[in-house]
């Protein structure tokens, strides 16, 4: 959940990075420094906050990973097995993935 979440958060703020960097490029004609001055920084800080998102949904999957391939399992017919399912959630106003899972 964890990495699906940090690489759902760092889409967002990649996309919105992407919409400062262009409104800089319209703003940077020399007229307007203040303006663009602030734009660029906006656009670094969002560059910023992407990378560590980035960087945090790898983490989050090599541990998960990790933790996958090392558990241990129970011998014979015993052994339980599950599902999940994400499931992506869109509304009129915002937006979420929802988690469920079953044990069988």
């Amino acid at each position: 959940a964890a990495t699906g979440a940090l690489a759902v958060g760092a889409t967002v703020v990649g996309i919105m990075a992407l919409g400062k960097k262009s409104d800089y490029d319209k703003a940077n004609t020399g007229r307007q420094l203040t303006s663009a001055q602030d734009l660029r920084d906006q656009t670094h800080t969002l560059n910023l906050v992407n990378d560590i998102l980035v960087g945090g949904a790898v983490v989050a999957a090599g541990v998960s990973a990790y933790l996958l391939f090392t558990r241990p399992t129970v011998g014979g017919s015993s052994e339980k097995q599950g599902s999940f399912q994400v499931v992506p959630v869109v509304a009129n106003r915002g937006a979420g993935v929802v988690l469920s899972g079953q044990l069988f």
